[in-house]
């Protein structure tokens, strides 16, 4: 009879050192694989981490028709990721959030669950910078988050939980200040934050607030075009004895989407806030130095258009614009923010 350990040395002998891999290749051989298929295949994407880097990697679809309507994703990011728990994603040319911990995959690679935002929120803190940021809003007695059903708010409700990444921005948010979530429409919804989660879904210093937010009621200080409740308005500017000149845009916003085009309007009034009319505009502009080629104006009397090359080192750019009539009666200067095209 041959005992167990005399069989290992029995089957040791008669195999040769070379079928056998140390930890260390075998992690190799792994770590290799994975940055081959998402550097040279078909499955490798390129995604943009915080604004900041670009990074290739493989995103696990749904496979399961039962589930393919949902707006979560498996990540699969190479060992030394940029990303963390709670970092914003570009990807598909959509905004995600990364929702949960890196795993480390034997030190070969990491994986994570990304989630779709479905929402920008448009928000001030204490001055009249209005601030986008994306996230997920979630009805608490549909989904979860994790399992959204689609890409779209259910609203009205009164009762949303809202998902944003935890950053120098969004810890500065309290209970009781009031948001608006919901579409451009004569009578937008606005919510009152009653509740900050500041601690489920963090890991350590990174993470995500979840928001619970109540229905609430439209303000004196709102601003329903702009979707911005308690509207800080910039010091007032005061007409002179002849008029003003006012920069406009179709959305109110003062962005344009990069890899895209959007039109900003001259406004012209008398002292009386009467649109003024026959006025010939002079348009000048600043482009981002290094960038020049890639941003494209267009100027048509009253109106200037700012057209961008898809380049992800554009966003947070800033373009400055400027107008005035050819008496130089009126005059006036805007900035313009290059965005992804979803708040970033």
């Amino acid at each position: 009879m041959q005992f167990h350990n005399n069989w290992i040395e029995s089957l040791s002998s008669e195999i040769s050192p070379n079928m056998f891999h140390t930890k260390d290749e075998m992690t190799d051989s792994v770590k290799n694989n994975f940055d081959f298929r998402r550097k040279y295949s078909n499955e490798g994407e390129t995604i943009l981490i915080d604004g900041l880097y670009e990074e290739q990697c493989l995103i696990q679809d749904h496979t399961n028709p039962i589930n393919e309507d949902k707006t979560d994703r498996k990540l699969h990011l190479p060992i030394d990721t940029k990303a963390i728990s709670g970092s914003k994603i570009i990807w598909d040319n959509s905004n995600w959030l990364i929702v949960s911990k890196l795993k480390n995959i034997g030190n070969a690679y990491k994986t994570t669950q990304i989630q779709e935002c479905n929402y920008t929120l448009p928000y001030q803190l204490n001055s009249s910078t209005i601030l986008q940021e994306p996230c997920i809003v979630d009805n608490p007695q549909e989904t979860t988050i994790g399992q959204n059903q689609g890409n779209l708010i259910t609203v009205p409700s009164h009762l949303l939980n809202v998902f944003v990444q935890y950053n120098d921005n969004t810890s500065k948010i309290e209970i009781g200040k009031h948001l608006y979530i919901d579409r451009p429409c004569p009578h937008p919804s606005v919510y009152e934050i009653t509740q900050i989660d500041r601690v489920t879904y963090m890991n350590g210093e990174h993470g995500l607030l979840k928001f619970t937010c109540n229905a609430s009621t439209i303000g004196d200080k709102d601003r329903t075009d702009l979707l911005i409740a308690d509207y800080i308005s910039d010091t007032p500017v005061v007409p002179s004895e002849t008029g003003s000149v006012t920069i406009t845009s179709p959305d109110n916003a003062f962005t344009v989407d990069f890899g895209s085009s959007k039109t900003f309007t001259a406004i012209y009034k008398d002292s009386s806030g009467q649109a003024l009319s026959g006025i010939t505009s002079v348009w000048s502009y600043i482009l981002p130095d290094g960038y020049q080629d890639k941003i494209h104006i267009t100027v048509n009397d009253n109106n200037i258009s700012i057209k961008t090359d898809s380049d992800f080192n554009l966003i947070d750019k800033v373009i400055t614009i400027s107008v005035h009539d050819d008496g130089n009666t009126y005059s006036a200067t805007q900035d313009i923010k290059v965005v992804s095209g979803f708040g970033i």
